[in-house]
């Protein structure tokens, strides 16, 4: 799940060009694939999940916000990218267990420098992300996020903790 503080980090490092290709992998409800889509409306952008349930929440979504430049795409990264237009740009929301893989295809088909951002929930996958991007010649940025929020106990505001984002930025170099 990607807060909307979270999004509009992930969706600032991406530079949503005004045209191009947009591959959202592991999209989930679509949340970063419809926002983009808002600021970007010439984007083509293909939100690819395994879930069918999250399919009809990204159909639902796209219909609600008039995203009609998301395209649903049902289907498992890495196989169902062979059969999408190049892209410019790549967020990776999740993986299934298959990073590697997905990397390599990216590294292959990317259209020019990228970026390609990768949203890791746990140090493991963080680390792979740059060990990956790196043997496979891009750059790598990491900024980690840490968003708190508020919530009245005993009369009095108190902040709590979300688990911290990495977010894991790659540009052929």
């Amino acid at each position: 799940m990607c807060s909307s503080d979270l999004r509009a980090v992930a969706i600032s490092r991406l530079k949503p060009p005004s045209d191009g290709v947009l591959w959202d992998i592991g999209a989930g409800s679509g949340s970063v694939s419809i926002e983009t889509a808002m600021v970007s409306t010439n984007l083509k952008i293909y939100a690819i999940e395994k879930d069918p349930m999250q399919i009809g929440h990204i159909r639902k979504n796209r219909k609600k916000f008039g995203a009609f430049n998301v395209k649903p795409i049902h289907g498992e990264a890495p196989d169902v990218l062979l059969k999408l237009p190049q892209p410019d740009r790549v967020f990776i929301g999740g993986t299934g267990g298959k990073l590697k893989e997905i990397l390599y295809v990216i590294s292959d088909r990317l259209n020019g420098a990228g970026p390609v951002i990768v949203n890791a929930t746990t140090i493991d996958t963080m680390n792979d992300a740059l060990r990956l991007f790196e043997t496979r010649g891009f750059n790598t940025d990491l900024t980690t996020l840490q968003v708190s929020r508020s919530k009245h106990i005993g009369g009095k505001r108190h902040l709590y903790a979300l688990n911290p984002i990495f977010i894991v930025t790659g540009e052929k170099g």
